[in-house]
Parts: C-alpha cells; sequence; structure tokens
C-alpha cells in the first residue's frame, strides 16, 4: 500500500482520570511500535482528558492494541479502542 494508505492511527477512550499518561504509553508501547501518542487536554482546567489518539509503526501493533487493550480495565473503566475506516481497511491486508 502506498503512504496515503498506511493509516495506523487509534481512538484510545474511557480512560480514567486518575490513570497517568505514562501507564497509557507503557500499555500502548508494549503492543507495538508508537510513532505518537497524544491524549487530548482540557484547555480550561489543563487537566488531561479521558481520550487520546495513538499513531503505530505498522498494523501488527494496531491489531494488537485492538486485541490486547479494548476492555482491559484500568482503575475502574474498560478500555475502549477504535480506528477509523482507512485504518481497518490498511489493517485487514
Amino acid at each position: 500500500p502506498s503512504i496515503a494508505e498506511k493509516s495506523t492511527t487509534v481512538y484510545v477512550g474511557k480512560i480514567a482520570s486518575s490513570v497517568p499518561d505514562s501507564v497509557v504509553r507503557t500499555l500502548l508501547d508494549a503492543c507495538g511500535r508508537v510513532k505518537s501518542w497524544k491524549r487530548q487536554m482540557d484547555p480550561d482546567t489543563k487537566q488531561p482528558k479521558g481520550f487520546g489518539f495513538c499513531e503505530f509503526e505498522d498494523a501488527e501493533g494496531v491489531l494488537r492494541a485492538m486485541r490486547l487493550l479494548n476492555g482491559l480495565k484500568l482503575d475502574g473503566q474498560e478500555l475502549l479502542l477504535k480506528c477509523n475506516a482507512a485504518t481497518q481497511k490498511y489493517t485487514e491486508q
């Protein structure tokens, strides 16, 4: 696939406010090589929101994260992982 088709971004949601960014990043790193991890911040309170976006180096990381982290309980909340249509199409190849 061309570079444009290589979409490896995953939405990571339902992150408990008590869970530090470093914990989420460690879990994502365990699934594959992470290009970038960006947890969204509340512009008013400067506190991390309960979701972010992770871009993996390749489809393997996406597939592993979806399989291992989706539904994982962290401090009373189950993580929710989703990928967009482009990522879904790329990982199916």
